[in-house]
Formats: structure tokens, C-alpha cells, sequence
């Protein structure tokens, strides 16, 4: 055998091999023979120095490398962190897409600055710029490295370095493992959606799962600590299509984020209470003559009509609620996918009103009043028989609201007709 095929084929035996040991685990982990090991997850997005002051007197003249370079040539290091995050959680490190437009900026920035810097300044900092740019180069929108939690994130107020990254809470972390092969966004996007409200995006359930699968599929020398995991709670694990108003109900105030209460509650009940099972994530509305699109956690098909919907883990703790759902109310159009491909015209939405929605109850925004009235209280959902009360709760008070879809699809044929 010539040494090309022999290396085709022992490459191919690899993989086999490789295949049916990962499979071994999961079946293994089903039937319980291995115990699993019950986790919180996240995706840490690393973003780039904001500013050419940030990246001199932090990065070159302290750390004296980039946080990325610090994580591929270390086995354990101190993180930025969650607060909630505890012993034995998995953290996947993602270089932040952002980060190529953040590095030409400050470069053309050093560029139309230049004479404020010596010539030593100028040619350090340009000299690191172009080293960020490789290591964008290699790891920019890849998910690079995986690590365990080792430790509850602490509070260091004393660190006064210049820093782009908000909230100073660290944890130890260790069993640092690089990805030989990182897994860039264009391909886990379909399972996971980026948080565009920080750099932390926790993943539960099947979210886990299949970015897992990507992961293995790629990369040899799993540590054990992510094949055995499972990336939710012992017993919101069990929670599904069929049990979530049982299970779920028992854990609602348990839940210490919004994307823990929507995981395993608020999708089950959305789902539950739409014409449809499809439930409409991160939309955009648009309003003629506003350049920046909002976008609303969910969006539901409800007796024909579209309703937005905001969740939160508690109303009384947000100040900003009522600025928020505002953007969502009188819009000329909404997109229900992120190409914004579907869209859906203003006479098609339930647009003076929002959805609101958190751990105890579900509310009702009134646009034209600004007020907020309280439909149903969650202690009270106790079967199916719940739902249909509910939906028909909000029908009463939503559609006398609003023209009927018949009188809407009435008037289109009548627009088409004069065309």
C-alpha cells in the first residue's frame, strides 16, 4: 500500500474508532451505567481591546500577551465568569467575531495619530495589532477552548487595569483543554444563539448537546469531564414537551437567569398557548424613520395575529421595562427570522400590546395607556385545562381590540383587485 492510502485509511480507522467510543459513553450514560455529571454551561466570548490606551498599558506593559494567548499556552489561569457559575461548570472560550472590525479601527486610528506617539510606541503598538490579527486569523468566531470550573467567581475590586470587560468576577478555572480543530459560528449558529447583551451565553440541553457533537466530531482527547456531562440540573433535565407544567412549576423560582426560565418553562408554555408551536426568537421591529431596529425575545402567532413578547426573571427589578416594550409597540414591520427573509406587515401584529412575562406572572402592555395589568398568575397552572383558560382569557381582552383577520384578508383582496 503506497503511503498516502495507508495514511487515508489509518485516519479513517481513527475516526471509527473515535465514533463508536463517543457513542459508547452516551449509551452508557442513558442507561445510567455511568453516572453523569450535572452542570451549568456558557460560552465565553473574548472580545478585543477597546482602545489603543487599554491595549499599551494593560496588555503590552502588564499582562504582556493577549488574554487568547494566555488561554492556549495555559492549563489552569483566573477567568472572568458568571456570577452564578460553580465547581465542575463548563465554559466553551469563543474569540469574538467583533473583533477583526475593533482591530482595524484602532489601527487606523494609530495610523491618523501617529505623530502623538515616538516612533518606539508606534511601531509596539502597531507590531501587536498585527499579532491580534493573526490570532483572529486562527481563532476569530471559532469556539477554540474548553474548560472546568474550578472555583466560585470572586469580586476583585482592587484590579485597576484598564479593562473592557464589565463586571470584575473571577473564577479559578482548570482541565484546560485547546481544540485542535475550532469550531467556527457559521456552523453551531443553527443550535445556538449568542447573547448580544454580554459576552456570557449560557447553553443548556440541547443546545449542549449538539455543540458537544460538533466539537467531538472534530477533536481527539476529550477530556472525560465533558463526555460525561450533562448541562442542566438532575431534575430540569427530566423536563419535557409532555411534563414541564409538573416539573417545571416546582422550579420556577429556583431559576437564577432569563435564559434558565425560558429553557425550561416559558418556551413550553409559548408553544402551548400559540396557534402554532413555533415560537419566534430575537425579532426585529421597524419603525419608519428609526435607523436601529429593536429586536423582542419572542414573537407568537395568537388567534392569526402576531404578539410580541418580553421575558424577564422579575418586572419589579427593572426599571427599564416600560422604555423597552415601548419599541415594540406601533412598528411598521417585524421579521421573524435573523436573514429577514419573513417578514410581517403592521396589520398583521397585535401592535399595542406586549406580552410581558416572568417567574410569578403574565402581563399584559397597553401602549396607548402605558400601563401594565396582570393576566394570570403562574401558582395557578396546574394542567392543560390551565392553558385553554388562559388563551381564552387573552383573546378577550386582545381581540375586540383589534379588526378581525377575516376583515384584513377582506381588504388585501380588495387592494389586489384595484392593482
Amino acid at each position: 500500500m503506497d503511503p498516502e492510502n495507508f495514511e487515508k485509511q489509518f485516519v479513517s480507522e481513527q475516526r471509527y474508532r473515535r465514533f463508536y467510543e463517543i457513542n459508547e459513553i452516551n449509551e452508557a450514560i442513558d442507561k445510567r451505567r455511568i453516572k453523569p455529571s450535572f452542570c451549568h454551561a456558557y460560552i465565553n466570548n473574548i472580545s478585543f481591546p477597546k482602545s489603543l490606551v487599554e491595549l499599551k498599558e494593560t496588555y503590552i506593559d502588564t499582562n504582556g500577551m493577549f488574554d487568547i494567548e494566555d488561554l492556549i499556552t495555559s492549563q489552569e489561569t483566573s477567568w472572568t465568569a458568571p456570577r452564578w457559575a460553580m465547581a465542575g461548570d463548563i465554559c466553551f472560550f469563543m474569540h469574538a467575531k467583533s473583533a477583526r472590525i475593533t482591530i482595524s479601527a484602532l489601527k487606523t486610528e494609530l495610523v491618523n495619530r501617529r505623530t502623538a506617539y515616538s516612533e518606539s510606541d508606534y511601531q509596539e503598538l502597531l507590531c501587536w495589532l498585527e499579532r491580534g490579527k493573526e490570532l483572529y486569523n486562527k481563532y476569530g468566531g471559532k469556539i477554540f477552548a474548553v474548560a472546568r470550573v474550578i472555583d466560585s467567581p470572586e469580586e476583585d475590586r482592587d484590579d485597576d487595569r484598564i479593562i473592557h470587560w464589565k463586571a470584575p468576577l473571577y473564577a479559578e478555572m482548570g482541565d484546560i483543554w485547546l481544540l485542535k480543530e475550532p469550531v467556527d459560528i457559521s456552523v453551531f449558529k443553527k443550535y445556538v444563539t449568542l447573547s448580544s447583551r454580554g459576552a456570557i451565553t449560557p447553553i443548556y440541553g440541547d443546545e449542549y448537546i449538539n455543540l458537544r457533537k460538533l466539537i467531538l466530531d472534530k477533536n481527539q482527547n476529550t477530556p472525560n469531564y465533558l463526555l460525561t456531562s450533562i448541562a442542566a440540573d438532575a431534575d430540569t433535565s427530566r423536563i419535557n414537551r409532555e411534563n414541564w407544567i409538573h416539573i417545571a412549576s416546582e422550579y420556577r423560582h429556583s431559576f437564577i437567569y432569563e435564559k434558565q426560565l425560558r429553557y425550561y418553562y416559558v418556551d413550553y408554555f409559548l408553544s402551548a398557548i400559540g396557534d402554532i408551536k413555533t415560537i419566534y426568537s430575537e425579532c426585529k421591529c421597524f419603525k419608519q424613520g428609526v435607523t436601529d431596529a429593536s429586536r423582542v425575545d419572542n414573537i407568537i402567532r395568537f388567534h392569526g395575529r402576531y404578539l410580541p413578547v418580553e421575558v424577564k426573571l422579575s418586572f419589579p427589578n427593572d426599571s427599564s421595562l416600560i422604555t423597552q416594550v415601548k419599541k415594540y409597540c406601533n412598528d411598521d414591520a417585524v421579521f421573524l427570522d435573523k436573514y429577514e427573509k419573513r417578514g410581517v406587515r403592521k396589520e398583521l401584529l397585535y401592535n399595542n400590546h406586549v406580552l410581558l412575562i416572568d417567574r410569578d406572572l403574565v402581563c399584559l402592555y397597553d401602549d396607548r395607556t402605558g400601563g401594565i395589568s396582570n393576566l394570570y398568575c403562574f401558582d395557578d397552572l396546574k394542567s392543560r385545562f390551565d392553558i385553554d383558560v388562559f388563551r381564552e382569557k387573552l383573546a378577550n381582552v386582545l381581540l375586540p381590540e383589534y379588526e378581525s383577520i377575516e376583515i384584513v384578508q377582506r381588504k388585501d383582496r380588495h387592494r389586489a383587485k384595484k392593482k
